[in-house]
């Protein structure tokens, strides 16, 4: 009995430390350089779809329009007060997907979040 309670406490152990190694290699999954490189990349394999969870915990709403722009680069699409960057096609459907980004009135981001259609 003994034994089996000490494999059981190894597996949970072992599958915390996978779970926690996980969630600290995802927030540090964003590279400024690479994302920058896959300008106008519609394809199903785009490295950018891999990057936005990690992204979303850089972005901070207030942040500056130019600040984001250094961060991210020149967006794919832009209006006066949106912003987007190609991600590809959707790797569970058909569809592509944008990252959209909406600043107010004083180019201070408000919103951000994946599109897709």
């Amino acid at each position: 009995m003994k034994q089996k309670l000490s494999i059981f406490i190894a597996i949970v152990v072992a599958l915390v430390l996978v779970m926690v190694g996980t969630n600290m290699a995802a927030s540090d999954g964003f590279d400024s350089r690479k994302w920058k490189a896959e300008e106008h990349n519609t394809s199903r394999n785009n490295p950018r779809i891999g990057m936005v969870g990690p992204l979303m915990k850089i972005l901070r709403v207030g942040m500056t329009r130019s600040e984001v722009a250094e961060l991210l680069g020149a967006p794919d699409n832009a209006t006066d007060n949106k912003i987007e960057y190609e991600l590809g096609a959707s790797p569970y459907g058909i569809d592509y997907e944008t990252f959209f980004l909406e600043f107010d009135g004083n180019g201070k981001l408000e919103s951000f979040r994946i599109k897709r259609g």
